[in-house]
């Protein structure tokens, strides 16, 4: 083998010394990348393994760009106590919700007009990555 790839999952636990927050890091999980699922199936895995068990606690995923995607974005229903920080990619397409229905006859709009996370200015870019709202 040349060359592999890892997907891994952490958890940092901050500690209080002196008057600083300190971190340590224990890793919980590696899974070697091997073509039989993707990387993103890899990860969805590691999460669903391992949030049982943190079922009491708030748990925070940190993720790069290429994980915000929606395979890996559908585990968040499955836990009240999971939250994502994740990058998204400039080429996002995002959508807004459904609208309501209107009691007329006829099937509603169903296409909505998207908008690219690039064409968003910065506010917009910060208040959706900082508060969950992706869309992929």
């Amino acid at each position: 083998m040349n060359g592999h790839c890892v997907v891994s999952i952490a958890m940092r636990i901050p500690l209080l010394k002196g008057d600083e927050i300190k971190y340590i890091t224990i890793p919980l999980g590696y899974k070697l990348y091997d073509k039989t699922s993707t990387k993103l199936q890899l990860a969805r895995n590691l999460i669903e393994t391992v949030m049982p068990e943190l079922s009491d606690l708030q748990v925070v995923l940190l993720c790069d760009s290429w994980f915000t995607k929606k395979p890996l974005l559908e585990v968040l229903d499955m836990y009240d106590n999971l939250k994502i920080i994740g990058a998204l990619r400039s080429d996002t397409a995002l959508f807004g919700l459904k609208p309501d229905p209107t009691g007329k006859p006829g099937r509603p709009m169903s296409i909505q007009r998207h908008r690219r996370f690039s064409e968003l200015d910065f506010l917009v870019k910060w208040c959706i990555y900082f508060n969950n709202f992706l869309y992929s």
